[in-house]
């Protein structure tokens, strides 16, 4: 109820500290935003004029002996996927299997605190990801053995379950319905990543799927996915890779402004430090900054992980962050 909002105590600092957190929720907006707006640009870039399904209703339809591949699967031609196939093939693009193999490799050796990537971790609409741990999401047995690179949901194709998985997870373990793309060389993994996050690439799974209740997909399903191709395909991969980094970063500081709260509250930092590091950073001096993001961990354990694993890395965003948005 109202009265029950209004009656919760709150913690109310001088007023530069309030602002010092603060600041630190609205870096994080602004990361997020940067990182909308480069996946925008990055779809912008390889779109392809797709048919309306409207437009291209049904579930079967008669096709030339030529037309036939090594998918003999009816889900295979369906008047949409042929329809969405005709438009990426007629914009120049290419089968999957021409630059990229899929792997599934697993793994039973893994500690409580082995970085674990389910799928409800992996954003369908970005390359936002969640990890957490074995021992938090209760892990036994054999788990899929994750690799830098672009990854798939094998289940359910619609939910478009497909992410990068970042050096700082490779290594780890996730869902073993996870497939790993691994792009030839000379192939930007990143552009991998996006062009099967796309509409178009969904639109071509769904059909192909079997099951009644799991409906899954087969690694030949995938290499036989056609997906638009670019040339600057290193450039548009980079900005999908910057994308993720502001997520992880806006993540960071989001957790950093609620731990900061929490130990002010408990005594653990003073008002006097976080006000000191708010004078300093408007007057362009960071050293204060750093040293209280520098301390800050996830949990009171002694393996606690830092907030912010690498400020250096953290710094040079917020500056492009404002620079674009200057």
């Amino acid at each position: 109820m109202q009265e029950h909002v209004e009656s919760v105590p709150i913690l109310l600092p001088h007023p530069a500290a309030q602002r010092y957190i603060g600041d630190k929720v609205r870096q994080a907006e602004r990361l997020r935003e940067r990182a909308r707006r480069l996946e925008a640009e990055f779809c912008n870039a390889v779109a392809v004029a797709l048919p309306s399904t409207s437009a291209t209703a049904g579930k079967t339809s008669r096709v030339e002996t030529s037309e036939l591949g090594r998918n003999l699967n009816p889900g295979a031609y369906t008047p949409d996927r042929r329809a969405v196939r005709a438009a990426i093939r007629g914009a120049g693009g290419r089968s999957l299997d021409t630059f990229a193999g899929v792997e599934s490799p697993t793994t039973d050796s893994y500690i409580r605190t082995t970085a674990y990537l389910g799928l409800d971790a992996i954003d369908s609409a970005t390359c936002r990801l969640k990890p957490s741990t074995a021992e938090a999401e209760a892990v036994v047995g054999t788990a899929r053995l994750l690799r830098e690179g672009p990854a798939l949901s094998r289940l359910r194709p619609y939910l478009n379950k497909v992410t990068y998985i970042p050096p700082s997870l490779a290594g780890g373990i996730g869902s073993t319905e996870l497939l790993l793309v691994r792009p030839k060389a000379g192939v930007n993994g990143w552009f991998l990543y996006g062009v099967l996050k796309l509409e178009s690439s969904v639109r071509q799974l769904n059909p192909v799927a079997n099951g009644s209740t799991h409906p899954r997909v087969n690694r030949e399903d995938v290499l036989d996915l056609l997906v638009p191709w670019r040339d600057d395909h290193e450039a548009l991969g980079a900005k999908l890779q910057t994308a993720q980094t502001c997520y992880f970063a806006s993540s960071a500081l989001t957790a950093t402004a609620t731990a900061l709260v929490e130990r002010l509250i408990d005594g653990r930092i003073t008002e006097a430090d976080v006000v000191v590091a708010q004078k300093a950073l408007d007057g362009g001096d960071r050293s204060a900054d750093r040293e209280i993001l520098m301390a800050l961990r996830r949990s009171d354990a002694p393996d606690g992980k830092l907030i912010i694993s690498d400020i250096d890395i953290l710094y040079p965003l917020l500056d492009e962050s404002e620079d674009n948005d200057a």
